[in-house]
Formats: structure tokens, C-alpha cells, sequence
């Protein structure tokens, strides 16, 4: 258990999606939305804007869903929120083991994330932090404030690890 002193200790961290994140994903359906607005001026034929619409609501949903990314320590706690995921928060001193995950070949979640194991007592449930989104500098902060309970290898390139 962390003493007051040690939580006090601990560098606070608080982080959001990095801009190359939105550029990328969001950078796609804002051209494709550029796109079908222009042929939807050029030639308003049947349908034109109902194509608009669900890029446009595509668009939107992507920014939200990049925008829900956030990764905070304070206080001891630390704390990953998603879109669906919701918050899920566990102190420093209840984490057991970090390790980064790598699978490109999964269906459901990130293909490059830190999961994030609690002691065997304290009845909480792991956190998948999907890496991806963050920025480098922000990962290695995060990996400075976990110390010892992260195993693996840590420096990262843009398909995982180096």
C-alpha cells in the first residue's frame, strides 16, 4: 500500500489523443466528406445527400470516438477512459504487471495495447489501454510512472515495438 508521502511523489499525467490520431482517421472520412459534398453540388442526383449525411454522421462519429480517448494519473490513481469502455481507474500501488500486447490479428480491440493487470485482491478488472491513439512522449511518461510493474520491451515504433 502507498504511503501519502509516495502518491504525492508519483508525476501526475493527464493525456488525450495525439493530433496525428485525428489526422489520420478523421483526415479520411473529412476527404471522402469533401468528396461527396462536391459531386452532390456538381450533380444533385437521387441520393446524393443522403450519401453526405452518413459520411458526414460517419465523420462525426470518428471524431467523438478519438476525442473519448483520455489517460490521467493523479493522485496515485490511474485512470484510462474510452467510448465504450467507459472509466476504469486502479491505483499505482494495486497494478501487479503492465505489459504491452501486440496482435494484429485480433478482432475486437486495439492491436498494439498496454494491458494493464491489478493484484490478485483487489477485485478490479484489467485495463486495455489501446496505445495507438497516444502519442510516443506520452507513453513513455506513462511507462516512467508505472517503473517496474511494466515488463517488455519499451521502446515503440509505428508497428509496436522496435
Amino acid at each position: 500500500m502507498e504511503s501519502p508521502q509516495t502518491k504525492a511523489a508519483t508525476p501526475a499525467l493527464s493525456v488525450r489523443a495525439c493530433l496525428s490520431t485525428y489526422a489520420a482517421l478523421a483526415g479520411i472520412f473529412g476527404l471522402l466528406l469533401v468528396f461527396c459534398l462536391a459531386l452532390a453540388l456538381a450533380k444533385p442526383a437521387r441520393g446524393a445527400w443522403q450519401s453526405v449525411a452518413i459520411v458526414a454522421a460517419v465523420f462525426t462519429y470518428v471524431i467523438v470516438w478519438i476525442a473519448a480517448f483520455r489517460l490521467k494519473v493523479a493522485d496515485g490513481i490511474l485512470s484510462y477512459r474510452s467510448l465504450f469502455g467507459g472509466v476504469r481507474s486502479l491505483g499505482l500501488d494495486e497494478i501487479q504487471l503492465a505489459e504491452i500486447k501486440i496482435d494484429f490479428e485480433r478482432k475486437f480491440g486495439p492491436p498494439l495495447g498496454l494491458l494493464i493487470t491489478p493484484r490478485s485482491g483487489c477485485q478490479k478488472p484489467k485495463i486495455l489501454v489501446n496505445m495507438k491513439v497516444f502519442g510516443k512522449e506520452d507513453l513513455h511518461k506513462l511507462f516512467d510512472i508505472l517503473g517496474p510493474a511494466l515488463k517488455g520491451n519499451r521502446k515503440l515504433s509505428i508497428l509496436g515495438r522496435d
